[in-house]
């Protein structure tokens, strides 16, 4: 059967990285918000892709209602974010979640962000983060290319960071 992606997407990073996957892999995806129990019957693969807010994905608690106790499906947890591809904001997807999906295998996709496509209040949170990262850079705790690049709209997002997960999706379709 087909890898199911189930998704969260607020200003379309997450959403654009699920296309993306779908051009090479035929999936069935379905939003978390649209999910239903019978989604999961039989899948061997299924993805949970998710924009981070706070480190942690958004709605992740929606897909848990969800999501069957006993499976032998194969789970990728991929959270997109607004920082650069590392080994730090892997591990912060996994330290968050990984409690909630000891089985999983987690990536961390770069999206950026997108000021205008945003809700008021993450648009005030995000302003409130960019200056404190401004402030962190100065002292030196923090990349100051990174804070530079939160003060405005920015796009980090690309095909390539799906390698491995395509080739996992393909496996199974």
């Amino acid at each position: 059967m087909k890898p199911l992606i189930v998704y969260s997407s607020s200003t379309g990073f997450t959403k654009r990285y699920v296309d993306w996957i779908c051009e090479v892999v035929d999936c069935d995806v379905v939003t978390i918000r649209d999910l239903r129990y019978d989604d999961f019957d039989n899948r061997e693969h299924v993805v949970l892709a998710s924009w981070l807010r706070a480190g942690k994905l958004n709605e992740y608690r929606l897909f848990i209602k969800y999501y069957p106790k006993q499976t032998q499906t194969q789970l990728l947890v991929v959270g997109v974010g607004s920082d650069y591809l590392s080994e730090a904001s892997l591990e912060r997807v996994k330290t968050a979640h990984q409690r909630d999906f000891p089985a999983a295998t987690f990536y961390y996709l770069p999206g950026g962000l997108n000021f205008e496509k945003m809700k008021m209040f993450d648009k005030f949170l995000m302003k409130i983060f960019s200056k404190v990262m401004q402030s962190l850079a100065k002292k030196g705790k923090v990349d100051q290319t990174l804070a530079d690049l939160m003060k405005h709209s920015y796009d980090l997002s690309n095909k390539k960071y799906l390698e491995e997960i395509i080739e996992r999706l393909k496996k199974s379709s």
